[in-house]
């Protein structure tokens, strides 16, 4: 009798799937730069992370991925110069609790379904002075900030024992809602798996420490 092969599909396949089945049209990060001083290290930090992505989709078995990728750019020197990732954390939720804004980028989704389901919903990219001079070092040094959305610090009154830790931004818990990733993961794969609920907590890895693929 014949074997029956069954081959998984890819992370890339998996994600256009996904995106059907929400009816979205658009997936990537939305992306705040929070560091006016250096305009050239913007665009090569633009240049890396769009090459680093772009790669890893031609690579793949789902190129036409590319397709719908938006790479969403906020800059607003007056409002973000030098704002922390708590400060960005408004501003993106207020953009997600709006249901045109989420209808304006996705007009074939059912309003049945949370736009949570798409990490572009989840969150965001934060760029700060350190993510900038990462970028001026090269592509193999840098790095970006993932910020979780719905993150909220713990009530001063919880307390597990876990003893606290050097402040950032004035918060001394182990998970400060976001972290520092490689451009290594700037990719499909990756996007992918920030949708499920598991996988921040199990890749974390506390600023200014950098999680590698």
């Amino acid at each position: 009798m014949p074997t029956m092969s069954f081959e998984m599909p890819s992370e890339e396949a998996i994600l256009r799937n996904h995106l059907d089945d929400l009816k979205h049209d658009k997936w990537g990060w939305v992306i705040y730069r929070c560091s006016y001083g250096d305009e050239q290290a913007w665009t090569t930090f633009r240049r890396i992370i769009e090459e680093r992505m772009h790669s890893s989709i031609a690579e793949s078995d789902t190129p036409e991925l590319a397709e719908r990728l938006e790479w969403t750019y906020i800059e607003d020197p007056m409002a973000l110069e030098g704002t922390s990732p708590d400060q960005v954390r408004t501003r993106f939720k207020a953009w997600v609790a709006d249901p045109e804004a989420i209808r304006t980028e996705q007009p074939r989704t059912e309003r049945m379904v949370h736009p949570l389901g798409n990490p572009r919903y989840k969150f965001f990219i934060h760029v700060d002075d350190g993510v900038l001079e990462s970028a001026t070092r090269g592509a193999f040094y840098t790095f970006f900030n993932l910020v979780r959305g719905d993150w909220e610090p713990r009530p001063t009154d919880e307390s597990d024992g876990e003893p606290p830790h050097k402040p950032i931004y004035g918060c001394k818990e182990e998970n400060v809602g976001w972290m520092r990733l490689s451009v290594d993961l700037m990719d499909s794969a990756t996007y992918l798996w920030m949708g499920g609920e598991d996988y921040w907590y199990r890749e974390y890895e506390r600023p200014p420490e950098i999680k590698y693929a």
